[in-house]
């Protein structure tokens, strides 16, 4: 059974921390292959949130070529996700 986060189908695990997992990730409307990031929310502390926020802030707005490309990031019921 394949499952799909939004409109990305998972393709499989690419390693785990403490906040997350990140995962491969298909775009169904082009095919494209990314990485997404997925944390869960309902046991992230104040603070946690505010690094997650500031993770997102810098990602979207960077423009450092050693720094991934960020795409978009959306919730998919307690879960935060990154692409």
């Amino acid at each position: 059974m394949v499952s799909v986060f939004g409109k990305y189908e998972n393709l499989g695990l690419i390693g785990s921390g403490s906040y997350g997992k990140v995962y491969r990730v298909k775009k169904l409307s082009n095919q494209h292959e990314y990485a997404m990031k997925i944390l869960k929310l309902s046991n992230i502390k104040n603070y946690e949130r505010r690094c997650i926020l500031n993770e997102l802030k810098i990602l979207s707005s960077h423009k450092c070529p050693f720094l991934i490309d960020y795409k978009c990031a959306f919730v998919e019921g307690l879960h935060l996700c990154i692409v």
